[in-house]
């Protein structure tokens, strides 16, 4: 009996202990006191939405620590460390603690939409291989379902594991105060980025303004979609499309069909777009170019040759993209097209 009621308590010990909270805290030393602010430009209401989720959010002053300074015994209550707009220098002490921090597993996600920070937020940033440029690129940028306020965009030295980006003309960006007016380039620019990191993860954000009180109800579902990458690994996403190539005969006056069959045997709903090579758009026709498909579902897509005696032989590839929460992969399809010189 004894020994039952041991196990039973051992039990709820190990279901409390594995079902704790993860801890967030937002830097108060580096200049950032907006988290309990709720006003329109405050972080309250954000707060509030990651604490419904099961997080425990809290800054350097709530958790009794140094207010001035990042350390040691700050971050070893920390799971999630985020660093906002910085208005100083880190010493080389808290950048190691911060790279050892996310080496040992943790996770960082730096954030910085001011020129004034960039200085500060880069010496960060480049421990880690990315840095935050002077760039404007425009007042409201709506990407996909996100708003974004006035976004800086990141240069990487690495691919990233998840990533958004957008097409958009950058202006030189001096100052907060001043109108941005000189043109830089006409480009697409990435405004938010992760990758792993040792066993951690880091995630760099150019927007602060749309996790803003005011902001943040329309972009809370991006903003889960960034936890879920930090706390969990990569989910099952394969997808198995057959035939590998298609192959026609492409007769003068003919033509041919083919039938693609796809089938989601990952754990993720998936978007897939189809592309075709832009001269064989008139040639190469499919019945639908955009679907979604969810997780164990069998899906076809007719494609169809019209004919043409202006190729006797090519090969080429319909590019799939593939998108789920902040994964974005392409895949191929082959193409071969021969003439049938019998017709």
């Amino acid at each position: 009996m004894k020994l039952k009621m041991l196990t039973m308590f051992m039990c709820m010990i190990f279901l409390i202990n594995s079902t704790y909270s993860m801890k967030v805290v937002f830097d108060t030393s580096v200049g950032f006191f907006g988290l309990n602010n709720d006003s329109s430009v405050g972080f309250s209401i954000l707060k509030e939405e990651m604490e419904k989720k099961g997080f425990d959010v809290d800054n350097n002053i709530e958790l009794g620590e140094n207010a001035g300074r990042i350390g040691k015994t700050l971050l070893k209550k920390s799971n999630i460390f985020v660093i906002v707009n910085p208005n100083r220098n880190l010493s080389l002490d808290e950048l190691t603690l911060l790279r050892d921090f996310v080496m040992n597993g943790k996770k960082l996600i730096l954030i910085c939409d001011k020129p004034e920070s960039l200085k500060y937020i880069n010496i960060v940033s480049e421990w880690f291989g990315a840095k935050f440029l002077p760039y404007y690129l425009g007042r409201e940028l709506q990407v996909k379902n996100v708003k974004f306020i006035s976004p800086m965009p990141l240069c990487l030295e690495m691919k990233p594991e998840i990533s958004l980006k957008v097409n958009c003309t950058a202006k030189e960006w001096k100052s907060t105060w001043e109108l941005p007016e000189k043109n830089i380039c006409e480009d697409e620019f990435t405004i938010f980025a992760g990758m792993s990191y040792g066993k951690g993860k880091i995630a760099f954000l150019g927007d602060k303004d749309f996790l803003m009180n005011e902001n943040i109800t329309k972009n809370m579902e991006f903003v889960d979609n960034i936890l879920d990458w930090l706390q969990q690994g990569k989910p099952n996403d394969k997808i198995i499309f057959s035939p590998e190539t298609l192959e026609f005969l492409n007769g003068k006056n003919g033509s041919g069909i083919c039938t693609i069959r796809i089938e989601n045997i990952g754990e993720v709903t998936q978007h897939l777009i189809f592309k075709i090579p832009e001269y064989l758009k008139d040639i190469i026709i499919l019945d639908t170019y955009d679907l979604y498909i969810q997780k164990g579902e069998i899906r076809f897509i007719k494609v169809k040759l019209v004919g043409s005696s202006e190729y006797s032989y090519l090969q080429d590839f319909i590019i799939i993209e593939r998108e789920f929460g902040l994964y974005k992969y392409e895949d191929y399809i082959e193409i071969k097209v021969i003439l049938d010189e019998k017709t």
